[in-house]
């Protein structure tokens, strides 16, 4: 991120440090308050006098500053006396520093003055950090939607923590290079992994397609979609950007033809987070945040077998973030979104209101974006830009001969942006804990009026920036 710096011009104009023993007053109604996170020069107040006052007024202030130089506006810029530039450099000077609560203290005995119109810091700005990309300003809607580009300016993430995509495996998609750690294939049935074997070290994804229930499914590549979204390598004039742009993920392949069983994805939660599976070697890259983007309509509570195995996890200082599902019902008949101690994630579309497919109601903590792709009435283009309105991520051809790039729709896409804001939320605060994560999503997300959340699309759409701030607070 460039930030924009301040050119100084010294002027020889000084300023006479007040005699008198009497403090000029200051009217706390007036008083500037920040956020603890705004940033400006340290020791440099920004001053308008009133008109035909100025004069009068240079000597009557009550600090001990000098006029450093005269804007087009007609204001002055005030030095202040002894107060020290360190961390100008670093662009890191906040109220939380003594040069910052010095230079505020200056503004508010200022703003009390009558002969002064205003006075405030002198604020350094930053560009706002928008990727380069080759799809994102045109398709990545969903990135804007969440306050994404707000919150890239505090932290694009880092590769601490790891997140465990538990899907179909990973794929060589150019725009995963460098993210993947080590993984592992939980698919026990050799039919269902169609690689040959059972469970074994290399989750790769060697495609989904088969007959279930009489329907003839192609390759999903579902799992490569998913990782995408949480951490394709941005800022890298190629393809599509991730949530967090220096994502570490681990791939745990318990989906293939067919799906996957209960038993499986259990053990897959458990190394996940570091616990022990017999059979399966010591994961080395223990995960902090977990994406489910999976889950089946049974119409029962959540079974014992994934809550156990989910508490673990969470036991662990773990996240478990988990789709809605896509059955536009109540997603308290859906499973593992059910389950305690998750955070259950519906699904928007591009002008904000409930996708026509997401689960609701009170299972549902929040919401993200989900896309819409298409209904029983084709194609999907609210906003008529000649694309449908999906989450565009990476994929691979049909035969996984080559990469590309398509829109998706579902709960399983809304799912990784809050994996990877998580994991962004993580990044500025290592020490955060699964229940201030999801308190944190909750009381940050941004409220849906759209008449589609009517049933219940839980706190509400997450936010970014102020999710990634409040993390950032903590103690």
């Amino acid at each position: 991120m460039r930030k924009l710096q301040v050119g100084v011009v010294l002027l020889t104009a000084l300023l006479a440090a007040c005699s008198s023993s009497t403090t000029p007053s200051v009217d706390t109604a007036q008083s500037l308050t920040l956020d603890s996170q705004a940033q400006f020069v340290p020791g440099e107040v920004i001053v308008k006098f009133k008109d035909g006052v100025a004069a009068q007024g240079i000597s009557k202030l009550g600090i001990d500053a000098n006029v450093d130089r005269t804007l087009s506006g007609g204001e002055v810029v005030l030095k202040l006396a002894g107060v020290s530039k360190q961390g100008m450099d670093a662009g890191a000077v906040t109220i939380e520093s003594s040069a910052g609560k010095a230079t505020l203290d200056a503004i508010n005995k200022l703003r009390g003055q009558s002969n002064v119109e205003y006075a405030e810091p002198n604020f350094i700005m930053q560009a706002t950090a928008v990727p380069n990309d080759t799809y994102y300003a045109q398709h990545q809607w969903d990135m804007r939607q969440m306050n994404l580009p707000n919150a890239w300016n505090v932290t694009t993430g880092s590769g601490s923590p790891v997140v465990a995509v538990i899907d179909t495996g990973k794929t060589n998609h150019p725009d995963l290079a460098g993210r993947w750690v080590t993984g592992y294939d939980f698919i026990s049935s050799s039919t269902t992994a169609k690689d040959g074997n059972g469970r074994d070290s290399d989750p790769t994804d060697v495609g989904d397609s088969g007959v279930c229930n009489g329907v003839n499914s192609p390759n999903s590549w579902h799992g490569t979609h998913v990782a995408g979204t949480i951490g394709a390598a941005t800022n890298n004039n190629m393809g599509v950007a991730g949530v967090n742009w220096n994502a570490r993920i681990s791939a745990l392949r318990v989906l293939g033809k067919c799906g996957g069983t209960t038993t499986d994805i259990a053990d897959s939660i458990r190394w996940a987070a570091g616990i022990a599976v017999t059979g399966v070697p010591t994961n080395p890259n223990p995960a902090k945040v977990i994406n489910m983007s999976l889950g089946a309509y049974t119409g029962t509570s959540c079974p014992s077998t994934y809550q156990n195995a989910i508490n673990a996890a969470v036991a662990r200082g773990v996240t478990v973030v988990i789709a809605a599902g896509n059955d536009n019902k109540t997603a308290s008949g859906a499973t593992p979104a059910n389950c305690a101690n998750v955070v259950t994630i519906a699904a928007t579309r591009k002008d904000g209101g409930r996708a026509w497919y997401s689960n609701y109601g009170s299972v549902v903590d929040v919401a993200a974006p989900g896309g819409e792709t298409n209904d029983a009435n084709g194609n999907i283009d609210r906003d008529g830009d000649g694309y449908v309105d999906g989450i565009l991520s990476t994929l691979l051809n049909s035969t996984g001969s080559s990469y590309n790039y398509t829109f998706y729709q579902g709960t399983s896409m809304a799912t990784p942006h809050v994996a990877g804001l998580v994991s962004l939320m993580y990044a500025v605060k290592p020490t955060i804990t699964p229940a201030q994560v999801e308190s944190i999503l909750k009381n940050t997300a941004r409220p849906i009026t759209h008449s589609t959340c009517s049933v219940g699309c839980g706190a509400g759409l997450v936010d970014a920036y102020a999710a990634v701030n409040s993390a950032k607070a903590l103690p």
